[in-house]
């Protein structure tokens, strides 16, 4: 079964390329599915902090699918890998945001427990890191 890495994203430097480090070998392919405006319901008079070149070329860096639009959700912006990922005969989605970075044992079970088909959604507890590794937040 092929597994897809994915992330819907606007920006995202300080960390995507931690994120992509930790989960690249465990997949098939990476699709970056990229807007240059927020899609996500927070509107914004604030210049997006990272240039689309300087995200393009760490996604590039490990052979990630560049996608590009426009949507007008969230849901609709992560459509599109969903998309992606029946187009190209994926399996399983690993969906990521930029600043999640994952231990090797956490992708393996989690990959294991998707393959089976039992579930169709699985949730992993996380930790985000917020302005340095020094600091996180939990999901729980």
């Amino acid at each position: 079964m092929k597994i897809l890495l994915a992330y819907a994203m606007h920006y995202g430097t300080e960390y995507l390329e931690y994120s992509m480090r930790s989960l690249s070998q465990f997949v098939d392919g990476i699709a970056v599915v990229y807007t240059r405006v927020p899609s996500y319901g927070h509107q914004t008079t604030s210049a997006c902090p990272d240039k689309e070149n300087d995200l393009r070329e760490i996604a590039d860096n490990f052979g990630a699918e560049w996608i590009r639009g426009e949507f007008m959700g969230e849901s609709q912006h992560r459509s599109r890998y969903i998309e992606y990922a029946r187009e190209h005969g994926y399996g399983v989605i690993i969906v990521s945001d930029y600043d999640e970075i994952w231990d090797s044992t956490s992708v393996m079970q989690t990959i294991a427990a998707a393959s089976t088909g039992l579930a169709r959604t699985y949730t992993v507890p996380m930790l985000h890191f917020w302005k340095s590794f020094n600091h996180v937040c939990r999901d729980l």
